[in-house]
């Protein structure tokens, strides 16, 4: 439920088989999207990394960099 996914801070929005079309939709939470995506598409092509979400490698190597990242400017 995406109203019940608004609670939290950080949401992670990753693509699957296909690109996730998820992504409008936790933006509009105001959460922070960790984005994780191999797939373009209209929405991916149109936003920002690290203005309208955060990028995370598919590996998740970076993941907990990024979350650190995060906390460090919650605002």
């Amino acid at each position: 439920n995406i109203n019940e996914q608004g609670k939290y801070k950080i949401l992670l929005d990753i693509d699957g088989n296909s690109f996730s079309e998820r992504t409008t939709r936790l933006m509009l939470t105001g959460s922070t999207v960790f984005k994780i995506f191999d797939f373009k598409d209209f929405v991916t092509e149109q936003i920002r990394p690290w203005e309208h979400y955060i990028p995370v490698r598919m590996d998740l190597e970076d993941l907990e960099e990024n979350l650190q990242w995060a906390k460090e400017h919650d605002e």
